[in-house]
């Protein structure tokens, strides 16, 4: 039997009270989902992965992977905006257990994302260049299909990478559109985008 101190149980009891507060603002009601999380977080408590890091941000990447592995469509900007995380630690954090704990994870539908990001720009544009962004789906689907097949779009959230390959697509298509206002549309920064982009590169080049 596992002798716990007076400290270890209030943090334990601290970090299950934090997952189900998150839980709940993501409104994840399903036990199999929770208990997934808790047990992807206590793995990388475990393997010493929380040491240096946010506990509250390492327990929404449990919750974000196990969305994942449930098949529950969320992105990260979901998950940073119900429990104020920030945006980037959050990615790292949902990374790091991916690589280090080795989740299979099964890429979310892309065309669903893609779609996500064509209807966010609906109201900011004119109907003939939203129809012509549209067009663009296609290409976008087939970038991050191949993305996916050369592995590099592990651990990244789907909604930023179906942006950035709608973005690329447009850019292939003489389609007038900044990084900006794509960033906008679907809630992320610029710079997700910039990063994005730059993995999205190295398939340019083949």
């Amino acid at each position: 039997m596992t002798y716990m101190s007076t400290r270890q149980l209030q943090q334990k009891e601290h970090m299950e009270k934090l997952l189900l507060e998150f839980a709940t603002k993501l409104d994840i009601h399903d036990n199999h989902v929770i208990e997934k999380a808790d047990n992807i977080f206590k793995q990388a408590f475990t393997n010493g992965l929380v040491k240096g890091r946010s506990v509250s941000t390492m327990i929404c990447a449990a919750i974000y992977a196990a969305c994942h592995l449930s098949n529950i469509p969320i992105s990260l900007g979901d998950v940073c905006s119900a429990c104020n995380t920030k945006r980037n630690d959050l990615g790292r954090c949902y990374r790091e257990l991916v690589v280090e704990l080795d989740l299979k994870i099964t890429q979310s539908d892309s065309g669903e994302y893609i779609d996500k990001v064509i209807n966010s720009l609906r109201s900011n544009m004119t109907n003939t260049k939203f129809n012509l962004i549209q067009q663009t789906k296609t290409s976008a689907l087939v970038l991050v299909n191949k993305a996916k097949h050369n592995n590099l779009l592990d651990g990244r959230d789907p909604i930023s990478s179906a942006a950035t390959a709608l973005y690329i697509a447009c850019m292939m298509s003489s389609i007038d559109i900044s990084q900006a206002e794509i960033a906008r549309a679907v809630g992320i920064a610029p710079v997700t985008i910039r990063n994005h982009y730059k993995v999205f590169k190295q398939l340019l080049k083949k």
